[in-house]
């Protein structure tokens, strides 16, 4: 027998089952928190109706910001500043280097492309040569319009180039 004493200074008297118990009862507690978080940071799997990201295959030998948008815009916020944004190193998707991604969420969490843009929406991605405008402040590079290139897609395209797309320079 345990005593245990409360709050308020009275002692509860506890058997050693009742011990054991309540330290089962916590112990499993513990592996249900731990168990939640491992599947809250899981990425989720694309599947045919759902895709999470556009990959980028960079043929060029330049390292790549690349913004979205949902408007033909250039994003009026320095994006470089966010520590959550990668750029697309180059040669991405060729040989052993790691192809870019563009993903998409949407209040915080991970978002389907397919819920985001409609058919008759384009989806406009910006590229930027990330060593031309690194010393440049972001006024300049609205003001001068310094972006690589502006790409305009569809969900159909999308669909057709298995949510990859291949940039060139040209």
């Amino acid at each position: 027998m345990s005593v245990v004493k409360n709050s308020f200074s009275t002692e509860l008297r506890t058997s050693g089952k009742e011990d054991n118990l309540l330290v089962n009862m916590k112990k499993i507690v513990l592996l249900m928190i731990v168990f939640n978080l491992i599947n809250a940071c899981r990425e989720p799997k694309d599947s045919n109706n759902c895709h999470y990201s556009i990959k980028v295959k960079n043929n060029t030998d330049k390292v790549l910001y690349l913004y979205r948008g949902l408007d033909s815009v250039m994003p009026l916020g320095d994006f470089r500043s966010d520590p959550y944004f990668k750029t697309t190193a180059a040669f991405a998707g060729n040989g052993k280097i790691e192809i870019g991604e563009i993903r998409f969420t949407g209040g915080g969490k991970p978002t389907c492309i397919e819920d985001m843009l409609h058919v008759d929406e384009r989806l406009y991605i910006y590229v930027f040569d990330s060593v031309f405008i690194a010393n440049k402040n972001w006024d300049e590079v609205l003001k001068d319009s310094l972006v690589d290139r502006r790409l305009e897609v569809t969900i159909d395209e999308l669909i057709k180039n298995n949510f990859t797309i291949n940039y060139n320079k040209k």
